[in-house]
């Protein structure tokens, strides 16, 4: 248990560490280019309105036969890291209640009141998780994993856990962001999975509440406004109280980001916003030099976020929700 690296993620990590980066900043750092590749899929099944997909290859160390269940039964339990053979895992069972995660290639960045610490009040495998409490105004509590990047392609899964009650404001709140820049000085871009909701005036049921792909760049150059791309039937919305699994894909060259709930593709973006109110925009990814995940939420609102975060793995293939 605890955390787990590839042997090639190691020498990486080891390479990025010596060469310094900005882990202080919300911005990140400035990176150059790099390149993996993408598993296969060779099977698919379903069983009692649940499907699960085995993967034809995958992971760091041509890890074959994964399954990609939509089970929710299949995705907690006991950790799993030591058997899955990703490029990097985490599932914080070693590291000391109310501290920071201790992998070296996590870093902290919370701000706005936002706190990030290891609790046992929750855990979605195993006995701890991260537990990330939000402010009522703009709030940041990301962790962020640097040791496998700059990187132009990965994967990756994360559980995922808002308590109940969230806020009744309107507001716009990220799980997962991508980051890197077209070259050093220029703004950061930022490509996140997150959503949006608010909730009737008597707080019993939401007036919207999905997910989506925001695509933001910070500063923002002149003309420039962040845009979203919907998820795909709004069927998925942010649920309270309850564990959940998030998987998501970057691909730099294709400009692509796929974000899949509970094991089924809910959002895709390929460059270009295919509908809603920003139907048209496009985006140009850069080289990715890290990503984040935890909260962050941009409105002010009347009660604050408490998210608790399990078993967090990057790979160069599909990971799935069951493995």
């Amino acid at each position: 248990m605890g955390h787990r690296w590839g042997s090639w993620a190691l020498a990486a990590f080891v390479a990025v560490a010596c060469g310094g980066s900005d882990e202080t900043t919300g911005d990140g750092p400035a990176g150059s280019s790099s390149s993996s590749g993408a598993g296969g899929t060779a099977s698919t099944t379903s069983a009692g309105g649940a499907t699960t997909t085995t993967s034809g290859s995958g992971g760091a160390g041509g890890n074959e036969g994964r399954e990609y269940s939509t089970d929710p039964n299949d995705f907690f339990g006991t950790p799993r890291c030591d058997t899955l053979d990703a490029l990097f895992c985490d599932d914080f069972e070693d590291d000391p209640l109310g501290g920071p995660p201790t992998d070296p290639g996590w870093s902290v960045d919370a701000g706005a009141g936002a706190a990030v610490e290891i609790s046992d009040e929750q855990a979605g495998r195993g006995s701890r998780s991260l537990k990330v409490t939000g402010d009522l105004d703009y709030s940041r509590g990301w962790v962020r994993q640097e040791g496998l990047f700059p990187r132009e392609q990965f994967y990756g899964r994360v559980l995922y856990r808002v308590e109940n009650p969230g806020p009744d404001d309107f507001v716009h709140w990220d799980l997962v962001e991508a980051i890197g820049r077209d070259a050093q000085g220029e703004p950061l871009k930022r490509m996140r999975f997150g959503g949006v909701s608010l909730r009737n005036e008597q707080g019993t049921d939401f007036i919207f509440n999905r997910y989506f792909f925001n695509f933001e760049m910070t500063p923002r150059p002149q003309g420039f406004d962040e845009f979203t791309q919907p998820e795909i039937d709004g069927s998925a919305p942010l649920a309270w109280g309850e564990w959940h699994c998030v998987e998501f894909f970057y691909d730099a060259p294709s400009d692509e980001a796929i974000m899949w709930y509970d094991g089924v593709e809910r959002v895709r973006f390929t460059g270009t916003v295919t509908e809603g109110q920003h139907q048209g925009r496009t985006a140009d990814f850069p080289t990715f030099d890290g990503v984040n995940l935890g909260w962050t939420t941009y409105q002010n609102i009347d009660r604050p976020f408490t998210v608790f975060i399990d078993e967090v793995a990057l790979d160069d293939a599909r990971i799935g929700c069951g493995n």
